[in-house]
């Protein structure tokens, strides 16, 4: 359901309402004094309404059934209020069940994509990691209107990064109100953590108001384990870790009607975490064929503190009735991280006699970026096309500073140090073209970008620059044969410029035989994406991708047999092509069950250019499989469970790497009690205990095996409760777009 209200000379308009069958009624003091079906096909001219009342009509309503899934010219429309997961839950319950979205231990992923970017309401969140998915976390999927996937985005987004958006669209706020919800959950791993939090949102006349705040605070488990196999010794390391969290994050948003066409705000994020670690490392070196030669054991303890500061300010105007609107932006960031790692190491015989204790080292690093960014669009609707248009600049400098320091007797006896800063402007320009078809939907954009980088040692004096533009075509055709079945296909050409930590080439020092550098040569990454998909009334979507890579960059690690020493470092090495198919059906006709299942098979073909440090190709097929299924308990929809399941056959990773197969099982219980304004949740994450890193590489023809796990086997119970007062009086303030970049590490 869709509402607005007239503008002083009675005129009304509803935009990207999807084709089907709506009724209009027009509303005076809550009576209906008019109504009348449509069934829309393309945009209509309504006339001119009359109605037998006499005073000034106060609101219009339309209201109709959306499909589950929508297919747009650029985009997949998720309409959550139609799922059972629309209540008793966060946004990160919703994307699990997210066409080509997975969430796997909290980990959001594109399938098909390297990285991902996450809006909400048009508006880049510039967080990442765990910071991301509390914050997401802080969101109701109540509070949730609907979720734009974007896997290839359009011109007017950054070509930054082979990635996708999820755009999270909330649902208006009512008008003159205020609402409130408080949260808290208890997770129970190995060790356990909590979080609490809560939101805020006022509404009055022209004013809106929007606070929320975060805090979490607990314990986790890593265990890495590792083993090297040298042509004379088997280096066996096994690392177990305690990871300490602490982290507070807060949002604040101020948006303002200062006409019925204009209107302007400002959003400011907070974010602060201060984790810290002791892990103890043991490394058994074996000969071949005996059980002990030696015995490595490090002890490290790390330290850190990390702050960001995001300001946007903006302003909207509508320029006429056609749909003409220019968007004003400005943005501004800070991150500060401040990080301290200190490992000493001792070297035992096969007796455990200590027989060598190398010198306690001190790794001290501080990093500080600030970004000061403009963006102008303009969307402006003709007779025959929508045309679209803007720019951007973009201005980032970063300083870090690096040391590390052999210690004796609690003081420095020797320090290795430096200075890197590292400059990137970037200034853009775009165009994108919009013209409907009967059936037939096309879109076409070309996107344009300048860019300056410098990277300068103040130590070495080593000084790196480089300049380039790079163009970025995007094309969308989409062909709607009938309502039940749709045909898209997209092209784009994107670009991954190194993060901020990896052009810094100061050497970083894990244990005596480990240490790692960044390389302040990396050339970006460039990347071409084609994807053609099918999609059967919503429920069946089918989609083959075709990606080419060049010149992608990773970590790579180097090993010396003679010596022992592991050395790592980010180099453009390899160059990548894969071939996809994704399937995935949706289910929700009865309703007691809402189920889900996705299946994706990829051939991934990548040729080194590091060989002999890397065997010169590889080559495979693997297959994904996933399914989600909601039980719903009561017609109410107050109480649900269900299960979710992964499973990966071996899989080929991009960096040349061989991945081990694994499977996942989650379950979840919700309620809602106190007339919904409670929400109660259990979720049994990863039962099985078998969803953990586990890779086998080659480096220099010598084989190594690496496994991870980080505590993802866990229960949870989350408890939330909703407060909240309205009474209409005036009329809706709508929510802003912006976008913003970050590529913190």
């Amino acid at each position: 359901m869709n509402s607005t209200v007239l503008e002083e000379d009675g005129f009304f308009a509803f935009s990207h309402l999807s084709p089907g069958n709506y009724t209009i009624e027009v509303k005076h003091w809550g009576k209906i004094v008019y109504a009348k079906n449509w069934d829309l096909k393309e945009d209509i001219d309504l006339g001119e309404i009359k109605v037998a009342v006499e005073k000034e009509i106060q609101q219009v309503t339309v209201t109709g059934n959306k499909k589950l899934i929508e297919r747009k010219v650029d985009r997949m429309v998720f309409n959550v209020e139609n799922s059972v997961f629309s209540s008793g839950g966060d946004v990160l319950d919703l994307l699990k069940v997210t066409p080509r979205v997975k969430v796997v231990n909290d980990q959001i992923e594109l399938i098909g994509k390297s990285s991902l970017k996450v809006m909400v309401n048009d508006r880049l969140i510039p967080l990442s990691g765990d910071d991301l998915v509390n914050y997401l976390k802080s969101i109701s999927s109540a509070d949730v209107k609907n979720i734009e996937v974007i896997t290839t985005p359009p011109a007017q987004y950054e070509a930054e990064g082979n990635s996708g958006l999820i755009n999270i669209q909330l649902k208006k706020a009512k008008k003159d109100s205020w609402s409130s919800t408080i949260r808290t959950s208890y997770q129970q791993g190995f060790y356990g953590y909590g979080r609490a939090g809560g939101n805020f949102n006022y509404n009055k006349k022209k004013l809106t108001l929007g606070v929320s705040a975060n805090y979490g605070n607990g314990l986790s488990q890593g265990i890495e384990k590792r083993k090297v196999f040298y042509p004379s010794q088997l280096w066996n390391e096994k690392d177990v870790g305690k990871y300490y969290e602490n982290s507070v994050n807060s949002r604040f948003v101020v948006d303002y009607q200062l006409t019925p066409k204009w209107n302007t705000g400002i959003q400011y994020l907070i974010n602060y975490s201060n984790p810290h670690s002791n892990s103890n490392d043991q490394t058994r070196l074996c000969a071949y064929g005996k059980k002990l030669d030696s015995l490595l054991q490090t002890h490290n303890h790390q330290e850190s503190i990390s702050r960001l500061n995001s300001v946007n300010g903006y302003s909207h105007f509508a320029i006429d009735s056609l749909g003409r609107k220019l968007k004003v932006n400005f943005d501004y960031f800070n991150y500060n991280k401040e990080n301290e790692i200190n490992y000493f190491t001792n070297t035992y015989d096969d007796t455990m006699k200590r027989i060598y204790s190398y010198f306690p080292v001190e790794n001290r690093g501080t990093l500080e970026i600030n970004n000061y960014s403009g963006k102008v669009d303009m969307e402006y609707p003709m007779k025959n096309i929508k045309l679209e248009y803007g720019t951007k600049v973009s201005f980032t400098k970063t300083e870090s500073g690096l040391k590390n320091s052999r210690l004796k007797n609690g003081n420095s006896e020797s320090t290795n140090k430096d200075n890197f800063n590292y400059t990137e402007n970037t200034q853009a320009v775009y165009i994108s073209v919009n013209k409907e078809l009967k059936k037939w939907d096309f879109k076409a954009g070309l996107r344009m970008e300048n860019t300056q980088t410098c990277g300068n040692s103040k130590i070495t004096h080593q000084k790196n620059k480089n300049n380039y533009v790079k163009l970025f075509p995007t094309f969308y055709a989409l062909y709607k044969a009938n309502d039940n079945n749709s045909y898209s296909l997209s092209y784009s050409r994107r670009i991954e410029r190194p993060d901020y930590n990896s052009v810094n080439p100061f050497r970083y020092y894990s244990n005596p035989y480990s240490y790692s550098e960044g390389n302040p040569f990396l050339k970006p990454i460039l990347s071409h994406n084609i994807e053609f998909s099918y999609d059967y009334k919503g429920m069946l979507q089918s989609t083959f991708y075709y990606l080419i890579i060049k010149d992608s960059y990773s970590l790579l690690t180097r090993i010396d047999e003679n010596n022992y020493i592991q050395y790592t470092k980010s180099e453009n090495y390899f160059n990548t092509s894969a071939y996809a198919i994704y399937e995935r059906f949706s289910y929700n006709k009865l309703k007691w069950l809402q189920a889900s299942v996705g299946a994706i098979g990829q051939y991934l073909y990548t040729k080194s250019q590091a060989y002999p440090v890397t065997p010169k190709s590889q080559e495979g097929f693997y297959v994904q499989f996933e399914t989600t299924n909601a039980f719903v308990f009561d017609e109410q929809q107050n109480y649900s469970s269900g299960f979710t399941y992964y499973y990966s056959t071996p899989s080929k990773s991009g960096d040349i790497g061989n991945g081990k197969e694994k499977n996942q099982l989650d379950l979840f219980f919700k309620a809602q009690v106190f007339n919904k304004k409670m929400q109660i949740s259990l979720n049994i994450n990863n039962i099985l205990k078998d969803y953990d890193y586990r890779v086998i590489k080659i480096r220099n023809g010598i084989k190594s095996y690496n496994r991870g796990y980080y505590d993802s086997r866990y229960i949870r119970l989350s408890l939330s409760y909703k407060l909240g007062s309205s009474t209409i009086k005036t009329k809706n303030i709508e929510e802003s777009n912006a976008e913003e970049k970050n590529r913190i590490h």
